[in-house]
């Protein structure tokens, strides 16, 4: 009988309650009269006290429970209803103060919040000062003139490591004007060959300091490969230097006594700029984070992570692990936003003239769209070196260099600039920070540019524990989870008002790695994890396991669990790669039906309004 308690005196209904079991609750309160919700257990509840008091914080997001067992109790009339809300348990409380969290209950309940609860919300935002100007901080650390006179200091170029001679035995020609005969040129041309022209050619003027006598040095091969060289000897500094200027000359159809005005020629060799090159004599910039000494108002935890991911080196990692970049001709730090900017316009033009080109294939019968198709075919090609040339690649020097004729490859392309335009900023955050490092710890400063706080959570805290529940119910394995840690943002809450968020996702990192060890990664960036797979967007996952399929690192990882607001919704199933419609004026979010759903039972409704789900995974159907 449902009417029969346990040794506690607690009912099946009771029991169906407190254990979130909507289908066995609606079963029994078919039968069920308003005195069984008047019934006390041993600790004084009744069957509405065990429902609301399921969680500590929030409460699931199962309202047909409450609304059938108030359907039930309102056939007695409301007289019972009141009186039942009004019982209390042992610890003296009724059934509205445990609906502190759970706002969705009181209106179920048409019962009004109690009074002084209001700091239950996680979602509380704190509004300290504004955060630091770093791009005006950067320009003003430039402007300092300790930074200009190590900017402005002479450039030095050192002999080539190919060469018979050692160092201390020669040494780079240098003329009267200062400027050293030394030079780097690229020539990119994917319709060359198989595998397509991805070429470097470096001379050198080197004076044996032991012998009055000049050799030219000339090194070539495959970008990416040591390549091979000569050695040509001299005996008049006039004929090296008349051999040099020649074969300058023919590389590029430019003259070198007019290197300052140097223009690309088509078909011709590029030269890589000077200050790239040397970026490891051209010390402009000196990073110094006081890794001694620990900021005052940082927990020690955070601070260790901001220091781990504010070295340079990390950087230049990323960009060659990740991004497959040349930073012997690109190094972290000249990654400039014009230079992105100008790659952004051109794979849009690529990308235009790939979409006229599949139109024109689909039936290539006629001579006028033959020679239309090759026409844009020899655009996307040579908009395709531009491209390597602005933003050089690694990875050609044993594989064929592969154009850009595919939209998916100009949505990767795309990806790519956007992270490097992040890195941008990041460079001039780690700038900013050395302006005024003695008066402000720079990893301070960086923490402060961030515009969030960042708090490790206790692993007692409640919402850790819904966390390592989420975790646990998708049937990810992990060896630890080190840290949970709290950002709260310092941005005001514009979601719009009255309407719910979609469940608390497991968001595709915001954060960028260095996949060489747990100990190094590049500096964290929270609020954009964009994609192009599915079309332009953020991409989030609802389950943990399926996020960190997307994080980078060997051993260290990190996955941002985010609220989204979702508006007008698209659910599709069996979705295929640009097969979908981008979210526009009609639709908000497209939401792709994976092969595992979560239980929607227990998701739980947080008290600022968003769902978190601790639910089973099982099989779609």
């Amino acid at each position: 009988s449902v009417k029969t308690p346990c040794s506690r005196k607690m009912t099946p209904l009771m029991y169906a309650a407190k254990l979130n079991r909507v289908a066995m609750f609606n079963k029994m309160v078919a039968s069920a009269t308003a005195d069984m919700f008047l019934s006390k257990c041993d600790e004084g509840k009744t069957v509405l006290h065990y429902y609301v008091s399921m969680l500590p914080l929030g409460g699931y997001n199962t309202p047909s429970i409450l609304k059938a067992a108030l359907q039930a109790i309102q056939k007695s009339g409301a007289s019972k209803l009141s009186k039942i809300l009004s019982l209390k348990d042992n610890d003296g409380k009724i059934i509205a103060d445990y609906c502190a969290g759970c706002p969705h209950y009181l209106k179920i309940l048409k019962v009004p919040a109690p009074i002084g609860d209001d700091d239950l919300c996680i979602a509380d935002i704190s509004m300290p000062n504004a955060s630091p100007d770093f791009l005006s901080d950067c320009e003003t650390y430039f402007s300092l003139p300790s930074t200009k006179s190590r900017m402005e200091c002479p450039i030095f170029a050192e002999p080539d490591e190919v060469l018979s001679l050692s160092k201390d035995e020669c040494e780079v020609y240098k003329d009267e004007n200062g400027v050293y005969y030394d030079m780097l040129m690229t020539k990119i041309d994917i319709k060359i060959r198989s595998h397509g022209l991805y070429n470097f050619y470096k001379m050198q003027i080197v004076k044996n300091k032991g012998k009055d006598i000049y050799i030219l040095l000339t090194k070539w091969g495959r970008i990416g490969d040591d390549g091979q060289h000569q050695e040509t000897p001299f005996p008049t500094l006039e004929e090296c230097k008349s051999e040099f200027m020649k074969v300058f000359k023919a590389k590029t159809k430019n003259d070198w006594v007019n290197l300052k005005s140097f223009v690309p020629q088509p078909g011709k060799y590029r030269l890589v700029s000077r200050e790239w090159r040397y970026h490891d004599q051209y010390k402009s910039i000196e990073y110094d984070f006081k890794k001694d000494v620990s900021p005052v108002n940082l927990d020690g935890r955070v601070v260790d992570i901001l220091q781990q991911g504010s070295e340079p080196k990390g950087m230049e990692r990323h960009l060659v692990d990740d991004f497959k970049l040349n930073i012997s001709q690109l190094p972290f730090g000249f990654v400039e936003r014009k230079v992105i900017n100008k790659a952004e316009k051109i794979i849009e033009e690529i990308r235009k003239l790939v979409k006229e080109n599949d139109d024109l294939e689909k039936d290539l019968s006629d001579e006028n769209k033959q020679r239309d198709f090759v026409i844009k075919t020899q655009k996307i090609y040579d908009l395709t070196n531009e491209v390597y040339q602005l933003i050089p690649q690694n990875g050609f020097n044993v594989t064929e260099v592969q154009p850009i004729s595919y939209e998916r490859d100009c949505d990767e392309w795309k990806e790519k600039l956007l992270h490097l335009k992040d890195l941008e900023v990041i460079n001039k955050v780690m700038v900013a920070s050395q302006l005024n490092k003695e008066k402000i710890h720079p990893i301070q400063y960086i923490y402060n540019c961030l515009g969030c706080d960042i708090s490790r959570l206790d692993q007692s805290d409640v919402m850790s524990q819904y966390i390592l529940r989420n975790v646990v119910a998708c049937g990810f394995r992990c060896t630890s989870i080190t840290g949970i840690y709290k950002l709260t943002s310092h941005c005001p809450d514009n979601r719009p008002k009255g309407k719910s968020s979609a469940p608390l996702p497991w968001n595709k990192t915001p954060v960028l790695f260095c996949p060489s060890s747990s100990e190094d990664f590049s500096m964290l960036h929270f609020g954009r994890s964009y994609g192009t797979r599915f079309g332009n967007g953020i991409y989030l996952a609802d389950n943990f396991s399926k996020s960190m399929c997307y994080v980078s690192g060997k051993k260290s990882k990190f996955v941002l669990v985010a609220s989204v607001y979702m508006g007008k919704v698209l659910e599709q199933i069996n979705i295929r790669w640009n097969s979908s419609p981008e979210p526009g004026k009609n639709i908000d979010t497209l939401w792709a039906v994976g092969q595992v759903q979560q239980d929607s039972a227990h998701d739980v409704l947080l008290p600022c309004g968003e769902l978190f789900g601790m639910g089973k995974f099982s099989e779609s159907t």
